[in-house]
């Protein structure tokens, strides 16, 4: 892994100064921020943000745990782990919806998970470290497991999400 961030050394700083910037602010700006507010507004009456965003916390807490874990599979392992506790969010969400999470899409077409698995990253952030390092090692390492259904689908979230996040920061007085 060390190599690995070695070479991503560049990409991970301009994310990690992005996310740091994003896990700054409170729970309602990120919200709002990641297009999170139509998805609140769903559970608006049931509970409050708080609660909403706790039950994120939780999976960023699953995530964290993708620093620790040394091969491909197991750090799989931790984002399947970290989709389940998404989609339990997701479901809490909408119960009233039959369809698997991942084709839900919002008003403008959006992936709802990825933006639930976006505030995910974000909160995660100081404990994931070398996010790009972590993508790169996954999908060099991880062979023909990628080909599967569910594990090539969450190294391509992930990776969407990553690219979504560092496309936020345009500069540092700016955002998009």
């Amino acid at each position: 892994m060390t190599l690995y961030r070695a070479h991503c050394a560049a990409d991970d700083e301009k994310l990690s100064m992005t996310l740091k910037e994003l896990d700054e602010k409170p729970d309602s700006d990120l919200c709002e921020l990641l297009e999170l507010m139509s998805e609140y507004q769903c559970w608006r009456g049931k509970e409050d943000l708080s609660t909403f965003t706790d039950l994120l916390w939780s999976a960023a807490v699953t995530l964290s745990k993708l620093k620790e874990c040394r091969s491909p599979l197991n750090k799989l392992l931790c984002l399947q782990e970290t989709n389940a506790e998404v989609t339990k969010v997701y479901r809490r969400l909408h119960p009233e919806r039959d369809s698997l999470m991942a084709y839900s899409h919002d008003e403008q077409g959006q992936l709802i998970s990825s933006k639930l698995f976006s505030f995910v990253i974000v909160r995660s952030q100081q404990n994931v470290g070398c996010l790009s390092s972590e993508i790169r090692f996954i999908s060099d390492f991880a062979g023909s497991v990628l080909h599967t259904e569910e594990y090539g689908y969450l190294l391509t979230e992930l990776k969407g999400c990553y690219q979504q996040l560092s496309d936020l920061y345009v500069d540092e007085d700016e955002w998009i």
